[in-house]
């Protein structure tokens, strides 16, 4: 299944994707600029949308109670809930497994949910399987690969249905969940914003959208998004002994690994200046794991947010809301709360203006461009 997931998401397919990441930005910031009040919605929105296409070539989704979008972000959830240390008894008490399938009310809702989830997931797949085999073009997505290459990968349908859903349970949630954490950041630290669009300035100008092709020139933008990436990471709520292997009783161990002698890489100084030497790294972080178990998704996550984040500067300018005095009001820098297995900011107002003159116009047209473009795609796949 990994080597499935690398032939179709690695580093030489990431291009693939580009046209719908760079859509999916376009369509969030112009939501953003006009509809601050919302601004976790367009968030989740877009993370959703994005790896809804990347799996199943999907057209871009404008809404999160889209049809499409509904069932699997309940999944999303299901998941979550499952996932946390603790969730149920048997985690603890181990025995409890041994007890029959009537006292075992965990195990019953398991196998529903599992039957379910596959029905569903074996159905999409089925569809896009239907399309490749009597010879349909295809633009490329997830499941269009597993279909074209399930010879030679050896997946059952049940196998590829699963993979791709579980894929964008992995994808969507996570991708939110950073983009939220940078949108947090920015209005956090107005100084660092100002030195990315002044980047961008220099870089793109402000006659057209940044592009792909924009990337390599702009090493701020991109330590941003590593800062972003590194912030945060789990850790041990207590200090561990480090030669004695010692940890507190109560540290939920998720993997191992070789993680001891590598250095805490920052990728902005506390001066908010660019180090030197660390873009070139692989990741410098581990959020995306380590080792042969490293997310093999992690390239085309960094292009989804490297895009985002750099159409959303481009566009706008990011502040809190004031309160009756002028103080902006956002959460103190320490703040989170728990979304599942993962932790958020603590809800917050913002808002946005466009950054220069006729940027609103520029991001309007850019936009109506992608709907036009949306809907043609949606017409093709009544075809």
């Amino acid at each position: 299944m990994r080597r499935a997931c690398d032939n179709v998401l690695g580093l030489k397919n990431a291009v693939n994707y580009h046209s719908i990441q760079r859509n999916e930005a376009v369509f969030t910031a112009h939501s953003l600029l006009g509809e601050p009040e919302n601004w976790r919605s367009h968030i989740e929105r877009t993370s959703s949308s994005v790896a809804l296409s990347m799996m199943y070539d999907s057209p871009l989704v404008q809404s999160l109670q889209d049809p499409s979008l509904l069932w699997m972000n309940r999944y999303v959830e299901e998941i979550s809930a499952i996932l946390m240390p603790g969730a149920f008894l048997v985690e603890v008490l181990p025995f409890l497994r041994h007890l029959p399938r009537s006292l075992s009310k965990w195990r019953r809702d398991a196998e529903e949910s599992f039957e379910k989830s596959t029905a569903y997931f074996e159905k999409r797949f089925q569809n896009i399987k239907k399309q490749v085999v009597s010879g349909q073009e295809q633009r490329p997505s997830f499941c269009v690969s597993l279909a074209e290459n399930q010879e030679n990968s050896k997946l059952s349908d049940q196998e590829c249905a699963w993979l791709a859903g579980l894929l964008y349970a992995a994808g969507s949630e996570t991708t939110a969940t950073t983009m939220i954490w940078f949108i947090f950041c920015m209005v956090l630290f107005p100084d660092i914003q100002t030195r990315a669009q002044e980047e961008l300035d220099k870089v793109v100008g402000r006659s057209r959208v940044p592009s792909f092709a924009d990337l390599k020139h702009l090493p701020y933008i991109h330590a941003i998004v590593k800062e972003i990436l590194r912030w945060r990471t789990p850790h041990v709520s207590a200090e561990n002994s480090f030669d004695s292997d010692s940890d507190p009783s109560t540290t939920t161990l998720r993997y191992t690994g070789r993680c001891r002698g590598i250095p805490t890489r920052r990728h902005l100084d506390e001066n908010g200046q660019l180090k030197d030497g660390l873009l070139g790294l692989s990741e410098s972080h581990f959020t995306y794991g380590f080792g042969q178990r490293i997310c093999v998704g992690r390239h085309v996550a960094n292009n989804t947010l490297f895009m985002a984040a750099a159409t959303i500067l481009w566009t706008m300018r990011l502040e809190g809301v004031k309160d009756s005095d002028g103080n902006v009001v956002v959460p103190d820098v320490n703040s989170e709360e728990e979304n599942g297995v993962l932790v958020r900011p603590p809800p917050f107002s913002i808002t946005t203006t466009p950054r220069f003159r006729d940027a609103d116009t520029f991001i309007k047209e850019a936009r109506d461009e992608v709907v036009e473009e949306n809907l043609v795609a949606r017409l093709d796949a009544r075809d």
